[in-house]
């Protein structure tokens, strides 16, 4: 396990640090001798406190400085840590070489959802006592330590990727201290192994472990070695190594020569001030320990992806409602089937496998509740302890609901186009309040058509008309196959036409527009149809009705892409009274108006989006973003300003604003005449 056992013959005095380090001999002065009394003593008192038996058999190898670590111990601090979260801890300096480097790293949220890290998230022990690491399903021992090992070379291979102050730690050793939690591994029936782990400080001890040859079956094998006798303490290797260090650190305190290798060993040694997290309350210990992680390192500008920060705030919303027991559940199935579905959507259930678009829905239920609701300050509460706020609350539900949805996605197909479109899909206000429809699609479509009927005559008196629930079922479980494909076919795609009238729709749009036709209505029903088969989406020929058929059309009655969006599009501006027998007739203006109103509505969610992208353009030196350090100017504004861009948005939210209080007024609802004039 550790390299560090003997030194080489050809390691020489280094004169560079003999004696004349402060830092060398700082880190000396951190270390002292544990006897087998301050052992059992630590034990004793972790074990009052409530942690585990096996963890506080094994902290007494973290604590550089034993005697210390016991004092801190007589008087632990009670602070807050989150969100929601407070705690009982010690501050110490530890050594790291006996560290458990984190299993549950945030940065393979994203990797576990797309089916290519198997290590399970943490759960908690009884009484709220410590973390665990569950690895019994895995068979046997053999079988869970080799998965555990493989789950940790894939982090270590990321963190290698990403961290770069793997060589600077490796030469000068830990500055920064982190903070640990306890953890129970349970790789069978029989035995837990106890440590602590490195909730925020995996890359730190990563590389000091790897400078110093530490192996984690090595490690594991010693942590499983608990001394129960004077003797068995005296013959540890956790003591062996402090013996070592100890020597060294007497050199250096004498100005004593040490060589190269004796200094690489004794800098590397310590993590100075760091947290142990002994107790929590307001949260159990694994999601307490998440939302630290969370504060810690996503509200930070630490370069982890944007896919590993909404899942791992997706994890943090479903965890939530699922202790609430609110996780929208469908008939038979309970809170924990729900969220195996939402965590592992390919993978059966109790021998259920669902379709990918049932999945769809089924998170949209539980992620997009009505406003003002329960389940709705769940979520708001949630999304809160992983650090979103101000402007990024306003789309965080559709963001999430999109990371969800899209862990359905098979994972050879990229995932970052498809999950854009797809969230363009979860803002449509229609969606809210979807509830969970386990009719079969031919039950639902029909009740949407009838939907669509009465929508006709509601609409035709100038009246809006209301979305129905058979409709949104519709435009859900299609929306997920259009956007985000049948095998290798995408159909629905970010618009990227920009603001121009009859083109600038979202995925959202063009599917709104498309439910409210009975050709459109009939082609996202097929969508469902097909996209269940894994088939090309067909073609619906205007006239006939979706059918749900065995064989995949051939070549000439497939889809295309265009031809989704020009049905939309067609279906726009065609005129109210086709296909029903009257005859065309030129529409009311009542119901030209609305229709503008939601060309209106996509252009200035474009305008928007512009907007959000500008805010975040940032240089990759510069602290804040570009427009917040020097501002914005439109060049027009000066030469021309009535064509200024600023010039224009308030004229026309002039004419918006004047037209509204107008209708409320008329209608009984709006200003006094003296604000109407």
């Amino acid at each position: 396990m550790d390299s560090s056992a003997s030194l080489s013959a050809d390691d020489h005095p280094d004169p560079a640090v003999n004696g004349h380090d402060p830092e060398l001999k700082a880190r000396a002065e951190q270390i002292a001798n544990l006897t087998w009394r301050q052992h059992q003593a630590i034990r004793v008192a972790l074990i009052a406190i409530g942690l585990p038996k096996e963890v506080a058999s094994n902290t007494a190898w973290l604590a550089a400085d034993p005697q210390h670590m016991l004092d801190q111990l007589k008087r632990p601090r009670r602070e807050v840590l989150a969100v929601g979260v407070t705690g009982v801890t010690v501050q110490t300096d530890t050594l790291i070489a006996p560290l458990l480097r984190a299993a549950e790293n945030v940065r393979m949220s994203d990797k576990r959802y797309e089916g290519t890290f198997s290590l399970p998230r943490y759960g908690t022990a009884n009484r709220n006592a410590a973390c665990v690491l569950d690895l019994r399903h895995y068979g046997d021992h053999q079988a869970g330590l080799a998965q555990l090992e493989a789950g940790i070379g894939e982090i270590d291979a990321v963190i290698d990727a990403n961290n770069k102050y793997g060589a600077d730690i490796a030469e000068n050793g830990v500055r920064v201290g982190g903070i640990l939690f306890p953890l129970l591994v349970d790789l069978t029936d029989k035995h837990l192994l106890g440590g602590w782990e490195t909730a925020d400080c995996y890359g730190r001890t990563y590389f000091v472990q790897q400078s110093e040859n530490i192996e984690l079956r090595g490690l594991l094998d010693q942590l499983w070695d608990i001394p129960t006798t004077r003797q068995e303490f005296n013959a540890h290797p956790m003591q062996a190594r402090r013996a070592r260090l100890l020597s060294v650190a007497g050199k250096v305190t004498n100005g004593t020569p040490v060589t190269a290798a004796e200094r690489s060993m004794l800098i590397r040694a310590v993590m100075p001030s760091t947290k142990m997290v002994l107790a929590v309350e307001g949260a159990p210990m694994a999601e307490a320990r998440r939302r630290i992680v969370a504060q810690q390192h996503l509200d930070r500008p630490t370069p982890f992806s944007s896919d590993t920060q909404w899942q791992t705030r997706a994890e943090a919303v479903l965890e939530a409602l699922e202790q609430k027991e609110r996780l929208v559940a469908p008939p038979d199935a309970n809170q924990a089937q729900v969220r195996l579905w939402l965590d592992a959507p390919a993978k059966a259930v109790d021998g259920v496998t669902l379709y990918p678009d049932d999945i769809a829905v089924l998170a949209a239920a539980t992620l997009l509740p009505a406003t003002d609701t329960a389940q709705n300050r769940a979520i708001t509460t949630a999304l809160r302890t992983r650090g979103v706020m101000g402007t990024e609350r306003k789309e965080a539900r559709s963001m999430v609901a999109a990371h969800v949805i899209a862990r359905a996605i098979p994972a050879k197909y990229p995932r970052d186009g498809r999950r854009s479109a797809l969230e363009r899909v979860l803002r449509l206000g229609d969606l809210r309040g979807i509830v969970v429809d386990t009719r079969p699609i031919a039950d639902i479509l029909a009740d949407a058509r009838c939907e669509l009927d009465k929508a006709g005559t509601t609409k035709s008196e100038g009246e809006p008309a209301m979305v129905g629930s058979a409709t949104k079922q519709i435009l859900m479980r299609a929306g997920f196959y259009l956007t985000c494909g049948v095998g290798e076919s995408t159909f629905l795609e970010r618009s990227a036409y920009g603001a121009v009238k009859g083109k600038a729709q979202e995925p959202g749009e063009l599917l709104r527009k498309l439910a409210k036709t009975k050709e459109g209505l009939e082609q996202l029903a097929q969508a469902i149809f097909d996209g269940r088969r894994q088939y090309h989406i067909r073609l619906v020929e205007k006239g006939q009705l979706a059918v749900d058929t065995p064989s995949p059309a051939d070549e000439s009655g497939r889809m295309t892409p265009a031809e989704l969006r020009d049905l939309a599009l067609a279906m726009n501006s065609s005129k109210l009274g086709e296909g029903n027998g009257k005859g065309e007739q030129p529409k009311a203006a009542a119901v030209q108006v609305r229709e503008d109103t939601d060309d209106l509505r996509s252009v200035v969610g474009s305008v928007e989006e512009t907007v959000r992208v500008m805010r975040g353009r940032k240089d990759s030196i510069a602290p804040e973003p570009h427009v917040d350090e020097h501002g914005w100017m439109d060049p027009l504004a000066t030469t021309a300003p009535e064509s200024g861009i600023v010039y224009r948005l308030r004229q026309v939210a002039d004419d918006l604003h004047g037209w509204s209080l107008l209708h409320k007024k008329l209608n009984g609802s709006g200003p006094t005449s003296e604000v109407a004039g």
